[in-house]
């Protein structure tokens, strides 16, 4: 496949230097199964590794992460082809384009060489859809109408592809202080419940249409706070011994909101383990350099992670308007932290007005249907990309 506009990820594992990510299983696909929730014996419809995923989303998704889940799966036996459409800052109503509700596309029209949703959806079928949104929530949820957005991303992904799953990856906003990141992860926990209301909203809308099939939430976000706080809570993690809170930061993160290649591998294992329901072996390495002993690390706190969240089942929540009111508060107070410079009357002012804007958005709902139960994800817990 050749790359369209330079925004479809079409990287060849051996060889070429377009096409899509694509390779044959492993010769040695050793395995070790998740431990799943007590009373799951399956992996909630599953029955074989996806072939052909599509990735849409904006610089938290793009490269190496299509990559490193390519690697990731294929090493679990998979021989899959991954196909990535990933626009920097956009939201999903801007990568949907001209194939959106109609509206006019501001990204579209500054650059058309920029394949949209539906351009995409016509190069091949697919069995997977990973989907993610802008992740200042609130704003995106205001001015970019999420949940319609998304909703209408899943028909046409479904239309083009029955039976295909789509999985929504949460993504995360950016850390306020790299040094000290206990702000952040208290966000992301709340944000994640928040997030998981939004994807039920948008499954409502398509349940109300007859539609049985609904998106499923992949607690990314969620996976990183736990990740900061494992590495900020013990001194003796192998491989970040000798290293503050900080510089143990800076080896996951490249910036506030942009991950590491290191902290890019801990993502894409996880989101092999959700997509297969299983995990690589932990790997016998004879090795003892300091990015081997990292990496190692990090996989083991991500299958504790996967402990306690092994699959993202479906089940009925109910997102009450105290939940909903409370975030507000805090998502407001945590992304406006960057406007104290503007001076305490400009600022106070400005905080104000969100708090009104958001509280609006939020008391008149997530969507059309957002005051009746949804299905969401069970693993629900307490910068721009």
């Amino acid at each position: 496949m050749a790359l369209l506009g330079g925004w479809v990820v079409s990287i060849a594992v051996v060889g070429a230097a377009a096409g899509d990510i694509r390779g044959g299983a492993s010769d040695d696909p050793s395995r070790e199964a998740i431990t799943f929730r007590e009373g799951t014996t399956s992996r909630e419809g599953i029955d074989r590794l996806p072939r052909s995923i599509l990735i849409s989303g904006h610089s938290l998704t793009d490269r190496p992460f299509p990559e490193l889940l390519h690697q990731a799966l294929t090493a679990l036996g998979g021989d899959l082809t991954v196909t990535s459409q990933q626009f920097p800052g956009a939201s999903i109503r801007e990568r949907l384009g001209r194939s959106g509700d109609g509206a006019a596309d501001g990204l579209r029209s500054r650059d058309r060489a920029r394949p949209d949703f539906a351009e995409v959806l016509a190069q091949r079928n697919f069995d997977v859809l990973i989907i993610t949104e802008r992740n200042g929530l609130l704003d995106a949820l205001a001015w970019e109408d999420t949940v319609t957005s998304l909703h209408v991303a899943q028909q046409r992904f479904q239309s083009a592809n029955p039976g295909a799953l789509i999985y929504f990856f949460v993504p995360w906003n950016g850390v306020s202080d790299i040094r000290a990141p206990q702000q952040w992860i208290r966000y992301e926990q709340q944000a994640h419940v928040i997030w998981s209301c939004v994807v039920a909203a948008a499954n409502a809308q398509s349940g109300a249409e007859g539609h049985r099939s609904e998106i499923i939430v992949l607690p990314t976000a969620l996976a990183l706070a736990h990740l900061t706080q494992s590495l900020t809570s013990s001194p003796q993690a192998p491989g970040f011994e000798g290293l503050d809170d900080g510089e143990r930061m800076r080896m996951i993160f490249a910036d506030d909101v942009h991950l590491t290649p290191l902290g890019v591998s801990y993502v894409s294992f996880l989101t092999s383990a959700w997509l297969s329901g299983a995990a690589p072996r932990r790997p016998a390495s004879t090795q003892d350099d300091l990015q081997t002993r990292r990496q190692i690390h990090l996989q083991d706190i991500g299958r504790r992670f996967l402990h306690h969240h092994p699959w993202p089942q479906a089940r009925q929540e109910r997102c009450s308007l105290t939940r909903r009111l409370a975030f507000v508060a805090r998502y407001v107070a945590y992304t406006g932290q960057s406007d104290r410079q503007a001076g305490p009357l400009a600022y106070g002012w400005r905080q104000f007005t969100r708090l009104l804007q958001f509280t609006w958005h939020v008391w008149r709902g997530f969507g059309r249907d957002a005051g009746r139960p949804a299905a969401t994800a069970a693993t629900t817990a307490g910068g721009r990309a």
